[in-house]
């Protein structure tokens, strides 16, 4: 996992950086543990609030995997006392690829996700459109709520309450883009205009996209290819062009999933 916190009692969470670490910890203990013979460096499991142990945070990070934490099963004096239960439920310790039929047993998972969906719908609204590029209206949010709803995403053990924006999108059919807007503050913005400007039958005018013929035409926007490998996670954007015969994938970018945004986005009452 590439995110941790300092206690359990907290929820605040940290992206996994060597300056965030020695920054938040002060260098103290018990994040600091240098009784061996080397040093080991723990923190907080953002999610279950088990230990969990800081792998390569001074070393070589060129072979094998870089900096990243990793659920240490032993309880750690003054930090955090290990659950088993609480481990192996935890949506870390195995995270999972969206398109998976596999559903919680646990209820108290997916009421948390349907908690954070329920008290900050528009933190959810701002993270689709940052991470899609794509400047959905409320009422198309609403109509992609009661999908998202409908097909029951909250009880797939891929989606979590960190990558919640990402398996939220991921869960909606194609989304048909003629005469949306694009969300000028996301990253991928002027990507996509100029995407869609050499399109074949579609440009951007005052961030609206537009036909350029009075024959159909559609533009549809989609996730796919959700990939987790150690503690790297990413998706593709895929926006496709169609028309009479005629049918072209004209933009696509593979991103990473941040599972730090949306839960930092807020005052966060619920807890794992």
């Amino acid at each position: 996992m590439n995110i941790f916190k300092l206690k359990t009692d907290s929820n605040e969470i940290f992206n996994l950086t060597v300056h965030n670490y020695e920054h938040q910890t002060h260098k103290k203990s018990p994040y600091y543990d240098m009784s061996g013979k080397e040093g080991r460096y723990y923190a907080v499991c953002s999610s279950c609030n088990n230990p969990i142990q800081i792998y390569k945070l001074y070393k070589d990070k060129t072979e094998g995997q870089g900096l990243h934490a990793r659920h240490f099963g032993k309880s750690i004096h003054r930090l955090a006392v290990y659950n088993e239960e609480r481990y192996l439920a935890c949506e870390l310790s195995n995270p999972e690829s969206f398109g998976g039929e596999n559903k919680r047993k646990n209820t108290k998972k997916s009421n948390e996700l349907l908690a954070l969906i329920k008290e900050y719908p528009d933190v959810l609204f701002n993270e689709i459109r940052k991470i899609s590029g794509i400047g959905f209206s409320y009422n198309k949010f609403d109509t992609m709520l009661k999908h998202f709803m409908k097909s029951e995403g909250y009880y797939y053990t891929a989606i979590n309450k960190f990558n919640l924006p990402y398996g939220f999108l991921y869960m909606q059919k194609s989304v048909n883009l003629y005469r949306g807007f694009l969300h000028k503050y996301s990253p991928h913005a002027n990507e996509i205009k100029e995407a869609i400007q050499n399109s074949k039958y579609h440009t951007v005018m005052d961030e609206e996209i537009k036909k350029n013929i009075n024959d159909f035409a559609a533009l549809d926007f989609y996730l796919i290819n959700h990939s987790v490998k150690g503690t790297t996670e990413t998706i593709e954007l895929r926006i496709v062009e169609s028309a009479k015969e005629y049918e072209q994938i004209i933009f696509k970018k593979k991103i990473p999933v941040d599972k730090f945004s949306f839960m930092n986005k807020g005052n966060y009452s619920a807890s794992s």
